[in-house]
């Protein structure tokens, strides 16, 4: 079922400055891991060994020597595999979502990954009739408590970080090869007092917290591995020139051929370097909207060079704006190619 739009179109248009209409675009990021393309059928299998009781947990308080506490998480994991299972079930990339969560790593080593054997992959796929699995290895949760004196307003602030550190890998049956990543996730919760055991009581209990943070290591991992939708933040510049405002009020009706239908004349026309590479500026956000990711490079290619001539008192504002435009296509222009493996 990977079938995902490419480009959403405009969302919102307002004013950011007499010069430049700021608008936001939904743009697809390809995502941490490309799964075949006849996988539609994935099993997540749990291959962890649980965390040791005296690894990982600290408590720093102000004026006092770190220590490390004992916490017993066995469970991690099996957060963990539910929250990835929950969003990978939800979210529609694969046909079927199976979840095996009964760990099969039996080596007592939780340092040391132990990637699914090749015969293990084979016979899991038979058994639960997939043709992809993706194994977490291992989940490692590092949590400190601490707290600081705010002189400022005579409180306590005391916090709870978890951080956790997954390793994931990505096996297909028939194929001794896999593909492995590590994903880095934490949560943070702050609470004050103007006491200070108060403000430490205030946070919520480690092992409680520990099971948020595995959750959300898990939710963040399906967000992570696949491909997501991300705002981004665009442009369009304005300009006393009547064909840049003909450009504009189409753009606010999502008329995007009467938009370049206006600008393109003043490529060749215009006087003004500057009107020339506001029009080319604008072009590229046009066909960038369109889909169009290689004329958008060289719209914004061909605005940067005038831009660079042009004596405008904004012109180096100009010049560092599009700069940065152009890097940004460039780097969708490469993600499109890995989109296209992933979808």
């Amino acid at each position: 079922m990977k079938k995902l739009a490419f480009v959403a179109g405009i969302l919102l248009l307002s004013s950011c400055s007499t010069q430049r209409l700021y608008t936001t675009l939904d743009v697809m990021r390809p995502g941490g891991m490309t799964f075949a393309h006849d996988a539609v059928n994935m099993l997540l299998v749990n291959n962890t060994v649980p965390q040791p009781e005296n690894y990982g947990h600290k408590i720093l308080l102000s004026g006092q020597k770190a220590y490390s506490v004992i916490q017993n998480i066995d469970s991690a994991s099996l957060f963990c595999m539910a929250g990835a299972f929950e969003d990978f079930a939800d979210i529609g990339f694969f046909r079927t979502v199976l979840l095996q969560d009964g760990t099969l790593n039996k080596s007592g080593d939780f340092y040391r990954i132990n990637a699914l054997r090749a015969a293990d992959v084979d016979s899991l796929c038979r058994m639960y009739n997939v043709d992809v699995i993706l194994a977490l290895n291992r989940i490692a949760v590092n949590d400190v408590i601490t707290d600081y004196y705010l002189p400022d307003t005579d409180e306590y602030l005391a916090a709870l970080d978890v951080k956790t550190i997954s390793n994931w890998s990505v096996h297909y049956p028939d194929s001794n090869h896999y593909e492995s990543i590590n994903l880095t996730d934490s949560l943070f919760w702050e609470r004050t007092a103007y006491d200070r055991k108060e403000a430490l009581e205030q946070l919520p209990a480690r092992n409680d917290a520990v099971v948020d943070a595995c959750i959300f290591a898990g939710r963040r991992a399906c967000e992570r591995l696949l491909p997501r939708w991300e705002q981004v933040d665009r442009y369009f510049f304005t300009d006393r020139n009547e064909q840049i405002k003909q450009g504009i009020d189409s753009v606010y009706h999502k008329k995007w051929q009467g938009a370049l239908n206006a600008w393109k004349p003043l490529t060749e026309t215009a006087k003004s370097k500057s009107v020339k590479a506001k029009a080319y500026a604008n072009m590229a956000v046009v066909s960038e909207i369109l889909g169009d990711i290689d004329n958008a490079i060289s719209y914004a290619n061909a605005s940067l060079s005038l831009f660079s001539e042009s004596f405008n008192l904004n012109s180096y504002e100009y010049t560092y704006w599009i700069s940065t435009y152009i890097s940004d296509l460039y780097k969708r222009q490469e993600e499109i190619k890995l989109l296209e493996k992933q979808l």
